[in-house]
């Protein structure tokens, strides 16, 4: 007969789950599975809850799923000058040429909560403005717009596990990029989208 056990991370305490184990911040947790009864009764593995290979799977599917990138498009708004340094969110890098022409970002006027809206910004001559943004978030804006707040808005990369450092209010839109990383005949193989 075999014998093993499994451990999941998980939050949560569970009623028959020793609270030794339990860890509020998810690191540690216990979940036993004890295969000697199932070996007993002769389940076959195809049928069984946990096998050892699934606990494979699911770590090679964990690390999929945090190896997976999402882009944003988020916004920063702009109450005044030409020059400034965005509130670059943590763990995010700036996707560059995203934009016609190849414009690393788009600047709009924005409606009355602050929030862009469909109207490029235009000086007070009718002339489309627009910005560059660098890797480090500084920003400049080809001329001073008719009126503030204008929003500049650009895109960024960041993985799973740094999504919650962008704050809902500067969303735009969003995007996953899938990350594929596995073996194919020995070899270590990753493919991004």
């Amino acid at each position: 007969m075999s014998r093993f056990n499994l451990y999941i991370t998980r939050n949560v305490l569970t009623p028959g789950m020793d609270p030794s184990v339990y860890d509020p911040s998810g690191k540690q947790s216990q979940i036993l599975v004890e295969t000697d009864v199932l070996d007993t009764l002769m389940v076959p593995s195809s049928v069984r809850p946990v096998s050892a290979n699934q606990v494979i799977g699911l770590d090679d599917r964990l690390g999929v799923l945090e190896g997976n990138l999402y882009e944003y498009e988020i916004y920063e708004s702009i109450s005044s000058g030409t020059t400034g340094v965005v509130s670059l969110p943590e763990g995010a890098d700036i996707q560059f040429g995203q934009y016609p022409e190849g414009q690393d970002c788009i600047i709009t006027e924005t409606d009355t909560q602050g929030k862009p809206i469909d109207d490029i910004a235009r000086t007070s001559a009718g002339v489309i403005i627009t910005g560059t943004i660098s890797e480090a978030g500084v920003y400049t804006l080809s001329a001073q717009p008719r009126k503030y707040p204008v929003a500049l808005i650009y895109q960024v990369v960041v993985s799973a596990e740094e999504i919650n450092n962008i704050p809902f209010s500067i969303i735009l839109n969003q995007s996953r990029i899938q990350l594929y990383t596995g073996i194919i005949g020995g070899a270590s193989v990753t493919q991004v989208r």
